[in-house]
Order: C-alpha cells, then sequence, then structure tokens
C-alpha cells in the first residue's frame, strides 16, 4: 500500500523545504471517514508557521480517488480558515499543487526547492506603461486579476470571468447576443477539444456559471454549495480556457503592442 503526502506552503515562503522521520511537526490531528483516516500536519520554525501537509493513507497506486481530492480541498480550507481567524487574518498558501507518495513501511524523504517557482524578472516599464494605460478599464482588469488569485475559491474565479462579460457583451441588462455571438464562436472548436460538454459554448458559459454561483440557505446563512471533486476538476479546465478567451478580448479591445497583457494560461 501507499501514502499520499499532500504539501501547502504559508507564504511568504522558505527557499527549501524538506519532510522526513526526523522532522516533527508542531502538531497532528487525525480526522476520521467510514474508509480512512487522514492526518492533518502543522509545521513551524521559531519565527512563522510555514507549512501544511496533508496524508492520505491506503492507496494501491500513485493516484487519489475523488472522494480523497475533496476531502484533501476540505481540510485545507478549514485549517486555512482557522489560521485566518487564529493567526493572520492575511495568511495565505503557496497554490502550487505539490505532492508526493511513498511506499508504506519504508523511509521517506521530500525535498523541494522553491527558488524556481517564486522568483520571477521583473519587466518594470511594462507594469509603468499598463498601469497608465489601462486605468479606464480598471474594473476588467481587477475581475481578470481576481480570476487568476489562487486565494480565491474556483467558483468565485470563474464567475469574475462571466462577470467580464457581462460588462462587455450586456447593455441595460441584457446580452448584445450578436456581438457576443461573433466573438465566443471563434473558440467554439477548441472548447469542443476540451470534452466538457455537448452543448454549445455559449450555452455552456450560462450553465456553468449559474452552477458556481449556486447558493445555499440554512435558515439566516447563506453560503456557496461546496464543488465535488468531478466539479472542481471541470472549473479548473474551463476556467483556464476561459482566462485565456477574456485576456485576448482585453487584449483585442484595449491593448495596444505595448499593453498586450500576454496571460499565459496555468498549468
Amino acid at each position: 500500500m501507499k501514502t499520499a503526502y499532500y504539501y501547502f506552503f504559508v507564504e511568504p515562503l522558505i527557499d527549501k523545504y524538506e519532510d522526513n522521520d526526523t522532522i516533527l511537526p508542531k502538531f497532528s490531528i487525525k480526522v476520521y471517514t467510514e474508509s480512512k483516516t487522514y492526518v492533518v500536519s502543522l509545521y513551524a520554525n521559531e519565527k512563522q508557521i510555514y507549512m501544511l501537509r496533508i496524508t492520505v493513507p491506503d492507496l494501491e497506486k500513485d493516484q487519489i480517488t475523488e472522494e480523497d481530492a475533496k476531502i484533501v480541498q476540505s481540510l485545507k480550507e478549514h485549517m486555512l480558515s482557522i489560521l485566518r481567524i487564529n493567526y493572520d487574518g492575511e495568511i495565505s498558501l503557496f497554490p502550487k499543487n505539490i505532492h508526493s507518495f511513498a511506499e508504506d513501511g519504508k523511509p521517506y524523504n521530500f525535498g523541494v526547492n522553491l527558488e524556481s517557482f517564486s522568483v520571477k524578472p521583473m519587466k518594470f516599464d511594462k507594469i509603468r506603461s499598463a498601469f497608465m494605460g489601462t486605468l479606464n478599464i480598471r474594473t476588467q482588469l481587477k475581475l481578470l486579476s481576481d480570476s487568476q488569485n489562487p486565494n480565491i475559491p474556483r467558483q468565485c474565479q470563474l464567475i469574475s470571468l462571466y462577470k467580464l462579460l457581462e460588462l462587455e457583451f450586456k447593455e441595460k441588462g441584457k446580452w448584445k447576443d450578436k456581438e457576443f455571438d461573433n466573438f465566443i464562436m471563434r473558440f467554439e472548436d477548441d472548447f469542443n477539444k476540451l470534452n466538457l460538454s455537448n452543448r454549445e459554448l455559449k450555452n455552456y458559459i450560462h450553465e456553468i456559471r449559474d452552477r458556481c454561483a449556486h447558493i445555499k440557505s440554512n435558515k439566516d446563512v447563506l453560503y456557496y454549495i461546496e464543488l465535488n471533486g468531478k466539479n472542481v476538476k471541470e472549473v479548473e479546465s474551463f476556467l483556464n480556457f476561459l482566462i485565456n478567451m477574456c485576456t485576448i478580448l482585453i487584449d483585442e479591445k484595449y491593448g495596444d503592442e505595448t499593453l498586450k497583457i500576454g496571460c499565459i494560461p496555468k498549468e
């Protein structure tokens, strides 16, 4: 049997992380379900909390189930909520999905250097000119930026892009169908290659937005319904597609040769 270890790093980041049998967490919490026991471990040094590890046991191969993925996501989000309330209200977790699998009963050792993830060259001239040239569309850019913010739930990221499309293609509460159709039809073939739905792209956009925006009432409490593992994967796949589509829209409508956004799709 095998065990999966999922790692989430607390910002600000440190350069290198290690995990083995000699490195002890500040505490570990066992979370029992009907099928298995997950372990949530929090790591800290003398200066800061720096890492969260979630252990998924009883795996037959180097792959977790949709149910495992859902529980890992739920445990991570709950720990993040607790840390924001009790430790630092602005705390965030490094968004890269870093995980490892190990054979049960054998020594375990994990190490990662985050320098390649966290250090990016700064193009200050581009930042300066983009800021000056896009003040008039700052709302659209805020929505596009929110769609790529790993600290915002996936469904809310997608809703941000839907709102951007509304700003561009709705007038007085009604869609400008001809203009919207002319834009969206360019992406139909690429959308079909994703194999997410048999529906046309235009209809699918409205459908998945409604699913992501579904709010449930429990007496006086309103909350977003959690996406299950299958829906998370679907939203993530379509989110990357929609980010690229909206980036092209903004570039073509508002950009010029010096102000191209140049969004690179997330892995």
